[in-house]
C-alpha cells in the first residue's frame, strides 16, 4: 500500500478520496468481526473533524457513541484537542 499527500481546493473531494477506501475497509472488517480500527485520520482542527464526521454520516457511518446502530455501514468517532495517552 502506498501513502499519499493531497492538496487541492475546497470542495474538490479530498475527504472522499481517503474516506471511501477507509469506509470500504471498515465494512470488510465488520463482516469479519475484526476488533481493530480500519483507519486513523488525523486532522489539524475541530472544523475539519466536523467536516469529516458530516461526510462519513452521508456515507452511512454511525457517528454517535456508543456506536450501536447496526443499520449503519461503519462507525466513525471524531475527537479534537488533548493528546493520545
Amino acid at each position: 500500500e502506498d501513502d499519499a499527500v493531497v492538496g487541492a481546493e475546497t470542495g474538490s473531494g479530498k475527504t472522499l478520496a481517503y474516506l471511501l477506501p477507509a469506509a470500504q475497509r471498515a465494512v470488510a472488517n465488520r463482516r469479519k468481526h475484526t476488533p481493530y480500527p480500519a483507519a486513523l485520520v488525523l486532522v489539524p482542527n475541530r472544523e475539519l473533524g466536523t467536516q469529516l464526521r458530516r461526510v462519513a454520516a452521508r456515507l452511512g457511518a454511525d457517528t454517535q457513541p456508543p456506536f450501536t446502530d447496526e443499520s449503519k455501514l461503519f462507525s466513525l468517532e471524531a475527537r479534537h484537542g488533548g493528546a493520545l495517552a
